[in-house]
């Protein structure tokens, strides 16, 4: 399973995302996609405004992002599922647990 952690995430978002994980028996890996372009949270990490990155991209799948092999036979649904339950746990997690 491949659910990953971009590096700028906040640490502190970082370390609540691997502890979920580890709970519901998910892996979680830091990988650097900072080299290959930007993500959505950068306007956010700019304004000094807490960001957790988690993606896909690894360095056999980045070179698929935007180009003709760019399809949705290339997802790993298993990977995708495991993705939406990690999320759907952080966000009550979250919820639970931020003042």
């Amino acid at each position: 399973m491949r659910i990953l952690i971009g590096l700028r995430s906040t640490k502190a978002l970082a370390e609540s995302a691997a502890k979920v994980a580890t709970a519901m028996k998910l892996e979680l890996h830091e990988v650097n996609v900072e080299g290959v372009g930007t993500t959505d949270s950068e306007p956010f990490l700019h304004a000094h405004i807490p960001v957790l990155c988690l993606h896909s991209v690894t360095q056999e799948t980045w070179r698929i992002i935007n180009g003709s092999r760019d399809v949705w036979s290339a997802v790993s649904w298993k990977d995708y599922y495991d993705s939406h339950k990690l999320i759907s746990a952080l966000v009550r997690y979250f919820d639970e647990t931020l003042p």
